[in-house]
């Protein structure tokens, strides 16, 4: 019986950390959005993508950082948000193209590959890798890792305060 409560508790900080990050990512994303784009489909395209890609890529890393070596500290809470948001980055825009190909029908929207891409979703795919490529060798993705630190330490205070009453490991 004790398999089931540890892997139920496991499986309840995974729960904790994803839901976190996506719900601090999409917050963030909202504010940084809001001033600009007002409450558009594309605000919140990206409001939706952030969130769903920060909360898919969140409970890798809180689990190799936190979970398996049983360590709660604000330094691996730091390197698992940071992970995070250097992995999420190109999950995210993937998750941009494919909600782009369904809610916008507008072709302005995307970037033009010229002939190597024919568009639909597939276009809007290899689009949204391309830009992940450029921004990463641009280092427009470095100020999303003093974000992803930072997100990583609040989880890790957040998650000592309510470790008790939720039953999160470790």
């Amino acid at each position: 019986m004790e398999t089931d409560t540890t892997r139920s508790d496991i499986g309840r900080t995974l729960l904790f950390a994803g839901l976190g990050s996506a719900l601090v990512a999409g917050l963030l994303m909202r504010l940084a959005t809001v001033t600009i784009l007002q409450y558009d489909v594309i605000a919140n395209i990206l409001c939706v993508s952030t969130a769903i890609g920060s909360g898919l890529v969140a409970p890798l890393f809180w689990w190799s950082f936190i979970v398996k070596p049983r360590q709660l500290t604000i330094l691996r809470g730091t390197l698992a948000g940071m992970a995070t948001s250097i992995v999420a980055y190109p999950v995210i825009w993937c998750m941009i193209a494919v909600l782009a190909f369904f809610f916008i029908k507008q072709p302005e929207y995307g970037i033009n590959l010229g002939e190597m891409v024919q568009g639909g979703i597939y276009g809007n795919l290899v689009s949204a890798l391309f830009l992940a490529y450029w921004s990463f060798v641009s280092g427009l993705w470095i100020p999303l890792l003093a974000i992803g630190a930072l997100v990583g330490q609040g989880l890790v205070i957040i998650q000592g305060k309510v470790r008790e009453q939720l039953n999160l490991v470790p």
